[in-house]
Formats: C-alpha cells, structure tokens, sequence
C-alpha cells in the first residue's frame, strides 16, 4: 500500500515555512512604513498594489484586455489620507507563492531577494532615489480628501 502520509506532511511543513516567510516580508514593509509615516505625518506609505491601481481610465482599459499584466502586482506610494490621490507606481513586484523569492523590478534593476535582509537592502536602494522621493513628496503635498 502507498503512504501518502509522507507527502502531506511535507505539504503541511511547506505550507508553515511559507507563512512564516510571507509575514517576513511583511514586517519588512511595516519597519519601512512605520518610518515613513512618522516623516511624512501619516500621509505617505509603501503599499503592494495591482498594477491597475496606479493607472488612468484608459490605461485600465488596455490592461483589462491582457490578462497576464491584470494580475501584476506594483510597489505604490499612496496617501491614507486622500481618497483622490492615485498610488503611485514605483516599481514591479512578484512574489512566490512560498513567499521567497519575491523580486522588485525598477528602472534597470531585477533583484531578487530569498531573505529579509536582501529584501531590506533592495527597498532601501529604490526608497532613497529621486523618483521614490518625489513620489512620497507629492503623497505628502496632497490634500487630505475623504
């Protein structure tokens, strides 16, 4: 007779270890956004948001007609505070389903990061460019709407 226990308690071993991977790399994004919003007075943060989310009408409509780019995710800069200010795309993002890898894609940069401290290095580079900065600086000069 076949054991299948074997595998299922793989399945179960693989399923913890991403868990614990993926609330890794949110507590990467918190320490970055906790620090932001006290810089910002709560009206700037990094946000993982579908591509979508960071374009016009019209983009939107050309990308409704691709279905591979309408599951793309984007690192956004965005305004809590407003509920008229787009997020702002600064970068690609993709991340396994296990949680590692997960790569930032900006300007001509793919990185891929299988831990913490690469995924900390890699938002730390993107975060201290003049686009990021002018992202966050028009998050913060938005008014507060909604």
């Amino acid at each position: 007779m076949v054991d299948f226990s074997s595998p299922f308690h793989r399945g179960l071993s693989a399923a913890k270890q991403a868990q614990e991977n993926r609330d890794e790399v949110r507590g990467v994004f918190a320490q970055f956004n906790e620090a932001l919003r006290e810089i910002s007075q709560g009206r700037a943060e990094i946000a993982i948001v579908p591509l979508a989310d960071t374009l016009n009408a019209l983009s939107r409509v050309v990308l409704a007609m691709d279905s591979e780019a309408n599951s793309e995710h984007v690192l956004a800069v965005r305004n809590p505070q407003s509920t008229d200010f787009r997020p702002r795309n600064i970068a690609r993002w993709k991340q396994s389903e296990s949680g590692y890898p997960c790569s930032v894609l900006w300007g001509q940069r793919h990185t891929s990061c299988d831990n913490a401290e690469s995924l900390t290095k890699e938002l730390s580079s993107l975060f201290s460019t003049p686009m990021v900065g002018e992202a966050i600086e028009a998050a913060m000069n938005h008014p507060p709407v909604g």
